[in-house]
This record gives structure tokens, C-alpha cells and sequence, in this order.
């Protein structure tokens, strides 16, 4: 199906393979490539339709429904300011034109810009029952959303509608900031005017800050709306439910309660959100590498580095040393079951001491015969190029119930270490070849 994007197209229905309207006559392939064919949404200001484009993967079209100068002056600048951005998070903008329907001489506006998959956050939490988000997840979410406010804010842009329903979560768990409906360029005009107070009052209910209202919002009233929003998901409820309307006043009025009904947050990150939307302007954080900075912070003080002495390591080889050699007599008693029946009381050899094996040979002989078989297994990459193997420590250690046999640790400064058994004739048993786990 073909949709007609005319706002006065009394059946706006067609086939796909037709190029005009059969009810109004309008072309139904905009700027000879793109062709609506689906309605994603409308409010008052326009519709928005999924188009495709010869082939390529589909795109959105907005088309502009108000026609008030303000209304046609807003749309422009959106279309604009996404079309020059390549900003990670936030949709790119195509292509700005506009179109003539058949049955009016007005020209409609329209807008073609990237599709983003997914559902905004105001859908997500409705789908869950508006299950509070945990902590964790909403500091990540934060921190990804500060990033894009930094890039926009380096911009010399502002947002000034941000909320639930302009983040989206696409399929990736990645969030995009969408609609740049009410987007503000910082310029000496804008900033005369906002000296002035001739700013047109763009704002959201619950999520805008007091000077937004007035028509004086600036880079920081998006760090408010950005704290509201999180009160929000934080707690699955809008921030308008917080105060009593006939105590407290929307605008002016902190929102003292909502950490009642977000017990699972920190006190250290509560903090953090109740001065993203402070009242007062200069109590909010100045810039979003500031903000970023403090949840760097926060991150910190809520999981500390574990630092390890010298001591502790020392500690943590011989642990782990034990624990290999543990499992190394236990992997050699299961293979000398088969032999020589079960045994025990495996004890470190004698320092200086060979005399209870049955084959005397020094520890540089048995060192020389287990590089050797490691050397025509292949179990040392290294060594498979040519390099000789540097051994770090070797040790020793034997079962005096069975004389003869006994058990070589060699660590290397390589990526390996070995655990070797020695059979009675001196020949090796078993080889295990043992990655090196590091500790950081």
C-alpha cells in the first residue's frame, strides 16, 4: 500500500504501483524516490511515516500539519540542525523538501531522517508495569545520555524537550535522543533575546525547569529535565505525582518525597539526581563534563579498587600454588590407581635430597627430561618458534610409599607452566600444561 502525505487528502489509500493519488492527485513518489507506506504516529504539529526508498532500508518522513510561521520555523530547524550532525545516539536527517499537493497551491513540508528501531522509554516502562529501573542500569543509561548532551552541547545546541517518551531504547540497548522539534542553536541573537526574555515558551509538565517556563532555558535546563526523567524511571512514577498541586508548586518546589519510593537507590547517587534538578541554576552542575566527571566518582565510591601489597600477592601465588599441587597429586593418583593402587602422604622432597627415589637423577636431569617432552609434544608455543623455555621456579615433591616416583612444578616466564610425573625408569608419566593465570 501507497500512502498519500497530502494533510487534506480525503483518501489518502492507494495502490503501490501508481504515482499519483487517486483522490486528490498528489504525486505519491516524493522527490522521485521516496514512497510512504506506513502512518508510524501523528500529533498536532504533523504525521510521521515510515517511506522507502528504491530499495535501500526504510526511513521516516515527517510532514509538517501546522502552518503557523513558529510551527513551519521549528520544523525547518530541526530538519536542519539533525541533517549537520553526526553525533552518536542522536538520529541523522536526510533530506529537507517540500511538495505541492493536487487539490491545494499550499506546499506541505517534509522531512526525511534516519529510522530508529525500537520503543521509547515511556513505552518500555508502561510494557513492565512501570517496574522501577535498578541503580545500576540507570547509571549506566546516564552516563550514555550525558555523552550525547556533551557532543550536542559542544554544538552550541540545546534540546529542551527531554523525557521518556524522546529516548528511545533500540533493539541493541542502545538509547537515542529523538525529536529536535523544540532544538535551540546558542547564538548572539538567541542570547540577546534571552536577556531580553522574548524566548518563546517551549516545555514539558513535570520534566521542565522553572526558567524554561519562563523563557529563559539555557544548556543546564536539560540537565534538569534529564534528573526528572530518571526520578521517573527510577521510581516508575511521573514527577507531577510527587507534590500536592494544592501545596506545592510544580516549578518552584523540589521534589522532596521521591526517594520514598526509590529505596534500592544510594544516598550518593539520590544526591547526584536531586542536583540535576535543582531549583536554582547555579546549584545544578555547569556542564556535562562536570557531570560526567561526578558519576566517575560516584562509581568509585560505590566500588572501590581493591588494591593488592606485595604481601597479599606473595600470599596469593603460594595459595594458588598449593591449590595446583593439590590437584596435581590427585590427578596422579587416579593414573597411579592402575598401577600401584591407591596411596597418600605426598610430601615435599627433602631440600638438597634425591636419595629416596629409585631413579637418582638431580633436579636438572629431571628438568632436562620434562623440557624435553615438552619440547616434542609441543605444548610450549613459544618454543615451537625457536625459543628456549626461561624457567622461573621448579620444585619438587614425591610419596614415600611409593619410592621412585615423583611430582615436577616448573613455572616459566612464559605463558605456561607445567606439572610433570616421572615414572620409576625415569620416564615421564603424564605432562599437564597449565595456562598462567594472571592476578591484577
Amino acid at each position: 500500500m501507497s500512502l498519500c502525505v497530502n494533510p487534506h487528502c480525503p483518501n489518502p489509500k492507494n495502490a503501490d504501483n501508481v504515482l499519483r493519488c487517486s483522490s486528490c492527485d498528489s504525486n505519491l513518489l516524493l522527490e522521485g524516490r521516496y514512497r510512504a507506506t506506513h502512518l508510524l504516529g501523528e500529533g498536532g504539529f504533523g504525521k510521521i511515516y515510515e517511506v522507502s526508498d528504491r530499495g535501500r532500508p526504510p526511513k521516516v518522513l515527517k510532514v509538517l500539519i501546522k502552518k503557523s510561521p513558529k510551527a513551519v520555523e521549528l520544523f525547518k530547524r530541526e530538519a536542519e540542525v539533525l541533517s549537520r550532525l553526526n553525533i552518536l545516539g542522536i538520529p541523522k536527517g536526510e533530506e529537507y523538501f517540500t511538495f505541492t499537493p493536487g487539490n491545494s497551491p499550499e506546499p506541505v513540508h517534509c522531512f526525511v531522517m534516519q529510522k530508529i528501531e525500537g520503543e521509547n522509554l515511556q513505552d518500555w516502562m508502561s510494557q513492565r508495569s512501570n517496574q522501577p529501573l535498578s541503580e545500576k542500569k540507570a547509571r549506566l543509561w546516564l552516563e550514555e545520555l550525558v555523552y550525547m548532551l556533551h557532543d550536542l552541547h559542544q554544538n552550541q545546541l540545546f534540546h529542551r524537550d527531554i523525557k521518556p517518551s524522546n529516548i528511545m531504547l533500540a533493539p541493541s540497548g542502545l538509547l537515542v535522543l529523538v525529536d529536535f522539534g523544540t532544538v535551540r542553536e546558542i547564538t548572539h541573537t538567541y542570547e540577546g533575546k534571552h536577556a531580553a526574555k522574548q524566548i518563546t515558551t517551549i516545555h514539558t509538565p513535570g520534566y521542565a525547569p522553572l526558567e524554561q517556563f519562563c523563557g529563559q532555558a539555557s544548556s543546564q535546563s536539560d540537565f534538569f529535565a534529564l534528573g526528572r526523567t530518571f526520578v521517573y524511571l527510577l521510581t516508575g512514577k511521573h514527577p507531577t505525582e510527587f507534590n500536592n498541586p494544592y501545596e506545592h508548586d510544580l516549578y518552584t518546589d523540589e521534589l522532596e518525597t521521591w526517594r520514598d519510593e526509590a529505596p534500592h537507590v544510594s544516598p550518593v547517587f539520590a544526591d547526584f539526581i536531586d542536583r540535576l534538578m535543582a531549583r536554582e541554576l547555579q546549584t545544578r552542575f555547569t556542564d556535562a563534563s562536570a557531570i560526567l566527571q561526578r558519576l566517575q566518582e560516584i562509581d568509585e565510591i560505590l566500588h572501590p579498587r581493591v588494591t593488592i601489597t606485595p604481601e597479599r600477592y606473595r600470599l596469593q601465588r603460594k595459595l594458588q600454588k598449593m591449590q595446583r599441587d593439590e590437584q596435581l597429586v590427585s590427578d596422579f593418583r587416579q593414573l597411579s590407581q592402575h598401577i600401584s593402587g591407591t596411596f597418600s602422604n605426598v610430601q615435599p622432597a627433602p631440600q638438597n635430597s634425591m636419595e629416596n627415589m629409585t631413579v637418582n637423577k638431580s633436579i636438572y636431569e629431571l628438568i632436562g627430561l620434562a623440557l624435553d617432552e615438552i619440547y616434542r609434544q609441543g605444548l610450549c608455543p613459544q618454543a615451537a618458534s625457536g625459543r628456549e623455555i626461561p624457567i622461573e621456579t621448579a620444585n619438587v615433591s614425591y610419596d614415600p610409599d611409593i619410592p621412585g616416583y615423583c611430582f615436577l612444578t616448573i613455572e616459566t616466564f612464559l605463558t605456561h607452566d607445567y606439572d610433570v610425573v616421572i615414572n620409576k625408569d625415569g620416564s615421564i608419566g603424564m605432562i599437564n600444561d597449565r595456562p598462567k593465570t594472571r592476578i591484577r
